[in-house]
């Protein structure tokens, strides 16, 4: 499984504007991050953070983990 996390998304930049994920609380300098971002594996990763707020750690808890470039879970 891969960890790493090429997609920069701005923390707040959700249809809540919540700065921190709302199902850890953790803000982006809790996760891998670079300059108050959230970072993500995918693309379909960092669109859901548009509509949930969630951490990529707390997507990969709640839907599990996909890679994308393996086609496994």
């Amino acid at each position: 499984m891969s960890d790493i996390r090429p997609i920069g998304v701005h923390s707040g930049d959700n249809k809540f504007g919540l700065q921190r994920c709302p199902m850890c609380g953790r803000g982006p300098s809790a996760h891998f991050h670079t300059a108050g971002n959230f970072m993500f594996r995918d693309g379909r990763s960092s669109i859901e953070y548009r509509i949930s707020a969630l951490c990529q750690d707390c997507q990969d808890d709640v839907f599990g983990h996909f890679d994308i470039e393996k086609g496994d879970t």
